[in-house]
Order: C-alpha cells, then structure tokens, then sequence
C-alpha cells in the first residue's frame, strides 16, 4: 500500500513538473540577455563603471510559466563608487531613461520596464566580494544567487519550481509583510538541504511534533553552528517557528518574515497532499467575484472592492497600504455591527492588477438600533451619569442600557461613506466597488 502511494505521489509530481517546464527557456534567456546588453551598452555610453548580473529565479532556472521577471542587478564598481552610494540610483536612472523606466522607492531606488513582453526590474548595487563590504541590503542579493547555482542541480531547481508552485496554489508563498510566506530565498535553501520537494513535504510533517514540544525548526545548510543551541542572530529575528541560518549571512534569519500562521497552513497542507496526492495542490485558484457569489447565501450581500496600485511604492509597501484598506473596512463593518461571514483580501502582486477586498455580509441592513452597554445598576452614581448622556435606556440584566438610532442602517451607504475617508485615500485608489444581492 505504502509504495503504491509513493508511486501515485511522484507520478503526481512529474506530471506537474512536465507542465511548468513547457517554456521555451533558451528563448527567454535570449530575449533578456538581448536587453542586458542594451543596458550594458547605455552604461558604457555614460561612462559607468558598471555591468549587468541577472538574478531571480530565471537566472536560478526556478522560474514558473507567465509568472516571472527579470531581475536585474547593475553591479557598479566598488572603488569607484562606495562613497557615492547614495546616488547609484540616480546614475543608473540616467543610463535608463531611453528605456523610459518607472522608479520604485526602496532601500535603494530601482527602476521598472517591460521589453519584450517581460517585465524588468533594475537593482543597483554595489559589486561586492564579502558581505563586510554591502552598505545596502541589495548588495548582498547577487551572492544568495551564485551560491544557489553552486549548489543546485537539475532535481533541486525542478524541486525549487515545485514548492513555489505549491505554496502559490496554497497561499503560503511571499515574504512581503502582507502575506508573511515563505520567501524563494528560503524555499531555494530548503530544497538545497533536502534535495527534492516530497522529502521537503515529509520533513515538513515531522516539524509539527517539534512545534508541539514548543521547540524551534532549524535549517542550517552551511553547518555554521554545527547544532550548537546558541546563534548570533537577533532574539527579534528568532521569535518565529523556522530558523533558517542565511548561507551568506550566518548572524540572518532567512525565514524571520515567516508567521506561525503561513508556517502551520504549509505542514497541514503537505500532510494533506501525502496522504492523498492530487494535482489539485499545484493548481492556484484566483478568487473572483463569481466564485464568492455562489458561497452567500440569498439574503446576504457580497462586496467586493478592486483597489488600483501605485508602482512608484515596492510591491511590498504597496501590498501593506492596500491590505491596510482592507482591514480598515474589515474593522468598520464590525464597529457598525455588520456580520462578515467570510472576508479575503488578493493582489497578484503585479502592479497592473487591481487588488481585491472580498466580504460577505450576514445582515446586509439592520433595523434594530444600537445596544450600548452601560454600567451595573449597583453603580448608581455612572448609572446618573450614563442616562444624562443617553436619552433612550432600561434596565436589563443588573445594568443600565442605551438605545440609539444607527448612523449606517445598510451596508451599501456604509461602504460608499468609508471610500471618501482620509485614511484610505492616502494609502491607494478604489477603482470599483461592487454589491452582490
């Protein structure tokens, strides 16, 4: 029975292998390469000591189907630039104009473009040999790159795909503050230490027996700490279930972004898929108006909110703004008692793409005026106090209550007033709102 299982399990496993590796990757690499030296060129042209390394996961070779970047990192040279860091971004942004580039804030601005029906995204940093020598955070991405391509082969870049596609199909994957997954950083050192994606899944169930004797999960590749119970990582930093000791940095939680939440959601879901093995657990399924429509019930109300993105914020300070909306709304139907049977929040992370904020409503409108709880009738001087300031009350249940008219009696009025707030207008635009009887 157990072989049988483990033969449906890798048969599952090739069969979704063979239709992410569909792409025609000699082709892709050709058209980016085409534009990295474009950009070379354009360096050259204004004099910078710079050149092109391109990272990700098409350098990895751990890209998905219609779902990659080029991610591109212009290295300047060290020497002549480490005391003009502050204004790398500036000199790449001159280099780049005829690409008419968009520039994102970050730690360091980066500029964004599409060629070519791919969508590049250009880092500058410095050109370093050792972590000592990074004054950026971004300095240190294109050493996590080679040292994934020294260590990978065919099996593990095949496994890298595998678990990316399954944490996207599960909604476990990201590292960005909205979503707190698994980051590809992580998931490409994961599979480096367990060399395939169903012994990461087997691994990842016997972590719940160690989650359940309240100890840690600790990934160290490099064998830095040799098992040793202490690290020279920042307790902020280890304050998570998974220890994943950085390749490149050892003092770096790799997975310090990753919630208990995400982290559970992955073990359940692997032991699910083990025990009963389908490509349903690959298939990421985007939810949509339609599909929220057939979960209400005839007397509930679906909502549904399409928020439009700025890229001139990274995909992770955008993402926060817009899940910030989301549960700005989620805290204001309840403050107004409105019942939210089911709520979700979904952005592709692609700046074309709309965000969407989904909620199901119970009690649509609400007759009943508000309940306001007042203090025991034992308490008689609150009880004066309470009843001057509340004109409707009665004595129910040992206490002293107070009833008054609703500012929002329908959800719809509610939903129209809050898109005019302050508060949501200074984070991003709502391009749409629609309401499902």
């Amino acid at each position: 029975m157990k072989s049988r299982e483990k033969s449906k399990e890798i048969e599952i496993v090739d069969r979704v292998l063979e239709k992410i590796k569909k792409e025609d990757n000699e082709t892709i690499i050709s058209k980016v390469n085409s534009i990295l030296e474009e950009i070379n060129n354009k360096l050259k042209e204004n004099n910078i000591k710079a050149n092109c390394f391109l990272g990700g996961s098409l350098a990895k070779g751990t890209y998905l189907p219609e779902d990659y970047d080029a991610d591109v990192f212009v290295r300047f040279d060290y020497l002549t630039y480490k005391d003009k860091n502050d204004e790398l971004s500036d000199f790449l942004g001159q280099a780049l104009k005829d690409f008419k580039p968009k520039r994102v804030h970050g730690s360091r601005d980066y500029f964004q473009f599409k060629r070519k029906g791919i969508r590049f995204e250009v880092v500058p940093v410095l050109n370093i040999n050792s972590i000592e020598e990074a004054m950026n955070i971004t300095d240190i991405s294109p050493l996590h790159v080679i040292w994934f391509k020294n260590k990978a082969n065919d099996k593990i870049r095949d496994s890298v795909r595998l678990s990316k596609l399954f944490c996207k199909a599960n909604e476990v994957y990201g590292a960005e503050s909205f979503i707190r997954g698994f980051s590809g950083h992580v998931l490409d050192i994961l599979n480096v230490k367990y060399k395939s994606f169903l012994r990461l899944l087997k691994e990842a169930v016997k972590w719940e027996k160690e989650l359940k004797k309240g100890k840690k999960i600790i990934v160290d590749v490099e064998n830095y700490y040799k098992g040793k119970a202490e690290f020279e990582l920042n307790k902020s930093k280890t304050q998570g279930p998974l220890i994943v000791i950085d390749p490149i940095q050892k003092e770096r939680n790799a997975a310090a972004a990753l919630s208990y939440e995400k982290f559970k959601k992955f073990i359940e879901t692997a032991k699910e898929f083990l025990k009963n093995p389908s490509e349903s657990f690959f298939i990421e399924e985007k939810p949509t108006a339609d599909k929220f429509v057939n979960l209400k019930e005839k007397k509930e109300m679906l909502i549904v909110l399409e928020i439009k993105p700025s890229s001139r914020f990274s995909v992770d300070v955008m993402g926060c703004k817009m899940m910030k909306i989301h549960e700005f709304i989620k805290r204001q139907l309840a403050e107004h008692d409105f019942i939210i049977k089911l709520e979700k929040f979904y952005w592709s992370k692609k700046f074309n793409d709309t965000a969407k904020s989904f909620f199901i409503i119970s009690n649509p409108k609400i007759k009943e005026p508000k309940i306001i709880q007042g203090p025991p009738l034992d308490m008689k001087e609150a009880v004066e106090k309470f009843m001057k300031v509340h004109k409707k009350t009665r004595k129910e249940k040992g206490r002293i209550v107070a009833f008054e008219d609703r500012e929002f009696k329908d959800v719809k009025v509610l939903i129209k007033s809050l898109i005019k707030e302050k508060y949501i207008k200074e984070k991003a635009r709502i391009s749409s709102i629609s309401f499902f009887d």
